[in-house]
Order: structure tokens, then C-alpha cells, then sequence
């Protein structure tokens, strides 16, 4: 008669009921990572030059949606346009955002320039020119010379004396001429 040879388990199970199981936080195994900077590099500067190639086809779809917004009163109808149309699968803020771009294309160009900014993403750019604005970095209207930002007593102070010297009027003609509104 033969007998059959048993094997010891190599490790043992215990089985918990569930009411009593505890997890076990576990750490990952270390991975070893192996980066060749030089083609991360070149890689890299692909990714930016593909980017800003995407800036500008999204401008030039944003410039058709504004053709096609002016075409309608309101969102809506201008949405449910959209949506019979192969642009259907663009999100609504997507649109937005190449509505925006395109309106505001030279803008957002000047301000990445003076601003060092590099990035091509719609909604960073928005934040950080929203940003610049508030803090009165946002560049100057050329037309009004405003910036957006309240003014104290001295910025309009300088302002007034500004615009009077470009207008080659005098202050104390100024004084004469606010004395004669205040009766």
C-alpha cells in the first residue's frame, strides 16, 4: 500500500471573523525610478510647443463660436445650437474658454510677456491675470489710464496734477474752477 507524502504549509492562515478584522496599514515596495534628464528635457520642451500650438487652435475655435454667439440672444438658445452641431462635445467651459481666448487674445499675450508667464492653460491664465488685476499689477487702460484699483487722496492727487500738465492747464485754474462748482 502506498502512502501518500505530506508537505508542510509554508506560512500559516488564520481566518478572523470579519467583525474583528483589523486593516494592516501596508507600505508600497520602493520603486527605483530611472530618469534621463536630457530626453525628460526634450520632452519637455515638445509638450510646450504642442501646448502653445493648442492655445491657438483653441482661439481659432473660440473666433467661429463668436461668430455664431453674436447670431443669438441669449445662452441658451446659443447652447442648444451647439448642441445640433459636431461641436456638441465640447464642455460648456470649454467653449467659454475659447470664447474668451479669442476675444481677449492680444491681451492675454501682452500679459504673458510682461509677466514671464509661461503657462498655455486657459483657466491659470484667467486666474492670474484676475489676480494681477486686483493687486493693481494689471496693465494700465490706455483710454481712461485706470487700473481697476481704488485710489487714495495722493494717487488722485498726482492723478489730477498728471492730466493737468498734459492738458497744459495750471492748478491754480483748477482751484478757480472746483471753488465756482462748490457754492
Amino acid at each position: 500500500m502506498k502512502t501518500a507524502t505530506q508537505t508542510k504549509p509554508t506560512s500559516t492562515t488564520t481566518i478572523t471573523p470579519i467583525a474583528t478584522v483589523k486593516t494592516k496599514k501596508s507600505t508600497p515596495p520602493k520603486a527605483t525610478v530611472t530618469i534621463e534628464l536630457g530626453a525628460a528635457a526634450t520632452a519637455y520642451k515638445a509638450m510646450v510647443k504642442s501646448s502653445e500650438a493648442n492655445l491657438k487652435t483653441l482661439k481659432q475655435i473660440g473666433e467661429a463660436l463668436n461668430v455664431i454667439r453674436a447670431e443669438f440672444k441669449c445662452n441658451t438658445k446659443f447652447s442648444n445650437y451647439i448642441g445640433t452641431t459636431p461641436l456638441v462635445i465640447m464642455t460648456r467651459q470649454d467653449r467659454n474658454d475659447a470664447m474668451y481666448l479669442a476675444t481677449n487674445w492680444d491681451m492675454i499675450q501682452t500679459f504673458k510677456k510682461e509677466k514671464s508667464v509661461a503657462s498655455n492653460s486657459i483657466g491659470t491664465l484667467r486666474k492670474k491675470m484676475a489676480a494681477a488685476k486686483k493687486t493693481n499689477k494689471a496693465p494700465v487702460d490706455k483710454k481712461t489710464k485706470t487700473t481697476g484699483k481704488k485710489l487714495d487722496i495722493v494717487n488722485v492727487t498726482e492723478y489730477v496734477l498728471e492730466i493737468l500738465k498734459e492738458n497744459d492747464l495750471t492748478t491754480l485754474a483748477l482751484i478757480k474752477a472746483l471753488q465756482s462748482t462748490i457754492k
